[in-house]
């Protein structure tokens, strides 16, 4: 294998983590907070998972970091709010 081909697997690998972490995260919280910030944990799971099979791992990518970056924090400060 050539150093660009190791450098594009590596590339490839790193960018198809992102959406399956924020996949296994959105899953492991708790229905609570995803109603406490009025959304849905099937939609974002979706979106991320066929976005990542049949979009070429692009929109899987994309809805990722959106995940990350702005769904994320919400639903941890909702976490944070308690359980009552």
């Amino acid at each position: 294998m050539s150093p660009t081909q190791v450098a594009l697997l590596v590339v490839g690998l790193g960018l198809l983590s992102l959406p399956i972490a924020a996949v296994i995260d959105a899953a492991r919280r708790p229905a609570l907070q995803w109603n406490r910030v009025g959304l849905n944990r099937r939609t974002w799971i979706l979106v991320m998972v066929v976005g990542t099979i049949l979009g070429f791992g692009i929109v899987g990518v994309v809805a990722a970091l959106e995940y990350l970056t702005s769904v994320r924090p919400k639903l941890r400060m909702a976490g944070e709010m308690g359980s009552g």
